[in-house]
């Protein structure tokens, strides 16, 4: 038969990868399974793609089959348009312009309100900085200068590493007992 969640006590993370009280090893594989099925959901209306790479071999769950994928249209469906998907309001006092999930926002809705909410940065940094197709700069994204000197070709060191200097550095006349006899007087 199929065993229900354990509830576990207040205060137990429903949610996490540690065991709730009471749960049993079927119900602690089935919820683990669970997340795991709604943690790949998220990322599929996240980033897309059919499968993540070393995260979906099926061979090692030790002994555990895969499910097969959920029947909500996130498995290999094609992605709603934007004028399909309508932004969830949130509860007052969620912030709509951040990156939090809102409560009761679907995968597309989270996806769509992110979409919009990058779009919308974008356009402030184009219309702050200039809207030009280039990517946006930062410090070392101008080309380099040309270099007013070649290396030398045949081998040889470039004359300046070669050159004395013009005069010796001076002492100024003090000797090293003279400067360290002021020290402490």
């Amino acid at each position: 038969g199929v065993a229900d969640e354990a509830p576990g006590l207040p205060g137990e993370d429903r949610n996490g990868i540690a065991r709730l009280t009471g749960e049993t090893d079927d119900q602690y594989v089935r919820r683990q399974t669970r997340l795991r099925d709604e943690a790949r959901a998220r990322m599929q209306a996240k980033f897309g793609g059919s499968s993540m790479s070393s995260a979906s071999s099926g061979s090692s769950g030790g002994g555990m089959s895969s499910p097969a994928r959920p029947a909500n249209g996130v498995g290999n469906a094609p992605t709603p348009t934007k004028s399909a998907v309508t932004e969830a309001p949130g509860l007052p006092g969620e912030d709509r312009n951040g990156i939090a999930r809102l409560t009761g926002e679907t995968d597309d809705q989270y996806v769509a309100r992110q979409t919009r909410l990058r779009e919308e940065a974008r356009a402030r940094m184009a219309a702050k900085f200039g809207g030009g197709s280039k990517k946006m700069g930062g410090v070392g994204s101008t080309a380099a200068p040309p270099a007013t000197q070649s290396a030398p070709s045949s081998g040889e060191a470039p004359t300046w590493l070669s050159q004395k200097p013009a005069t010796a550095p001076s002492s100024g006349g003090l000797s090293s007992g003279d400067f360290f006899s002021s020290f402490g007087t």
